[in-house]
């Protein structure tokens, strides 16, 4: 993302064990907020994969997560985890098609 150009909020500038990612309960929701947003859900089972998808639609109903200028804007996509989450140049190359989709407007 860096590479694209696309930065973290300084509120998201985190770094957990590796990884730019921990767990955000509702009550801080704000720190999600920016100018866009890409959200995927995970499961190593059907079952666990279920109940993600079920738990992001709980969340988008949800008064934190309707209050968020992102979701006002309607700046948030839902992408595949199977690149989104992935490693490569392929993954890479996939997520690069995605930034072109949602960011480049045909004129």
């Amino acid at each position: 993302m860096e590479d694209a150009g696309l930065k973290r909020p300084p509120a998201q500038d985190i770094e957990t064990k590796g990884a730019n990612q921990r767990r955000i309960d509702k009550e801080v929701i704000s720190l999600l907020d920016a100018d866009v947003m890409f959200v995927w859900t995970y499961g190593y089972t059907s079952a666990i994969a279920q109940e993600a998808q079920t738990a992001l639609k709980r969340l988008k109903t949800d008064p934190f997560w309707l209050s968020l200028n992102v979701v006002q804007q309607n700046r948030v996509y839902e992408v595949p985890a199977s690149y989104w989450a992935g490693f490569g140049p392929l993954a890479a190359n996939l997520v690069v098609d995605d930034l072109f989709k949602y960011f480049l407007v045909e004129k």
